[in-house]
């Protein structure tokens, strides 16, 4: 009888032990079918410099749009080139290494703010980037291809009366320049017979320049009315006419 009642004793302590078992394994599924805690969204990214001045300041980094950068240089040459190119290719870009100017270019990239070609030109036409050297320096510095135009917060910490007081300051800054239209789209061209006959003019490089990349064309007659008339730098100027270099200035306007 002793016998018969440890017997089930024992059972009903293993049928528990199975229970509990099963009771514990079925929390563990649960708690792995859980959903992961959603990720908090982080906030711009801001960096935070010293000037010689001993104040500070926070350049906040604005988020690019995805698309693929295409480079272009010009004139730049040798070592600086083979740099910056590694720099392209580092960042997830690519370089155009034709002197041709084609259609998958979104950047073209100059030796200094001053420097001007018919690439740069081309450029300015068609409302693609223009930058500089720095642009590529500065991105290669952050990992990743940096906003061409950003807003740099200037904050300065000072001892006032034995408190610290903090001031800050807005100054855009920028990379390059980009027209958001075509300057001369629309436009009709003239070029004074003076302007054509003078040193290094070419009408294709003009045609590319203004039909099929700046959206406008270029008046075949002496006597048509243009909205803008190119003269040379000895011709008197009169309304809607520019130079070479107020033409150049129309489509390459400094950087705000």
């Amino acid at each position: 009888m002793r016998k018969d009642k440890a017997q089930v004793e024992r059972k009903r302590r293993h049928n528990e032990e199975e229970e509990a078992g099963q009771s514990r394994s079925g929390e563990g599924e649960g708690a792995a079918e859980m959903p992961p805690p959603p990720v908090p969204t982080p906030p711009p990214a801001k960096k935070i410099r010293k000037t010689s001045d001993g104040s500070t300041t926070s350049q906040s980094l604005s988020p690019r749009k995805a698309h693929k950068v295409v480079v272009s240089f010009s004139g730049i040459s040798g070592p600086t080139l083979e740099t910056l190119t590694e720099i392209v290719n580092k960042l997830g870009g690519s370089v155009e290494t034709s002197n041709q100017f084609c259609s998958p270019i979104t950047h073209v990239v100059r030796s200094s703010a001053s420097a001007v070609s018919w690439k740069v030109l081309f450029a300015a036409a068609s409302c693609r980037w223009v930058v500089t050297t720095t642009w590529l320096t500065d991105s290669a510095k952050e990992g990743k291809f940096l906003a061409e135009q950003q807003c740099v917060v200037f904050v300065r910490v000072e001892v006032c009366d034995t408190r610290c007081c903090s001031c800050s300051s807005e100054h855009p800054h920028s990379y390059g320049t980009r027209n958001v239209a075509p300057p001369l789209g629309g436009k009709c061209v003239r070029f004074t017979t003076e302007f054509m006959h003078g040193k290094g003019f070419s009408r294709d490089m003009y045609d590319a320049l203004v039909s099929k990349l700046g959206g406008g064309h270029i008046a075949t007659d002496d006597a048509a009315a243009a909205d803008i008339v190119v003269t040379a730098d000895n011709e008197r100027p009169g309304d809607g006419t520019l130079t070479r270099a107020g033409l150049i200035h129309l489509l390459l306007p400094p950087p705000k």
